[in-house]
C-alpha cells in the first residue's frame, strides 16, 4: 500500500516561503536602520529599539527550524 508523504505545496513551502521570509525580515531591517522614526508610525518602541521587533518576526517565522 502505497501512501504519498508530500503534496504538491511541498516545493512552495520549501522554497518560495523562506525566500519571502528572507526577504521580509531584509526589507524590515534595512527599514529599521535607514528609518528608525518610520519604521513604526505608532511608536511602541523606541526608534533605537525597533530592530528587536524586527529579530522577533525572524524568530517566529523560523519557527522551530
Amino acid at each position: 500500500m502505497a501512501t504519498t508523504l508530500s503534496s504538491r505545496w511541498t516545493p512552495f513551502y520549501k522554497f518560495v516561503v523562506p525566500v519571502l521570509v528572507v526577504a521580509g525580515v531584509g526589507v524590515g531591517a534595512w527599514r529599521t536602520v535607514l528609518h528608525p522614526k518610520r519604521a513604526h508610525p505608532l511608536g511602541s518602541l523606541p526608534p533605537d529599539q525597533e530592530w528587536m521587533r524586527v529579530i522577533a518576526i525572524m524568530l517566529v517565522a523560523r519557527g522551530g527550524r
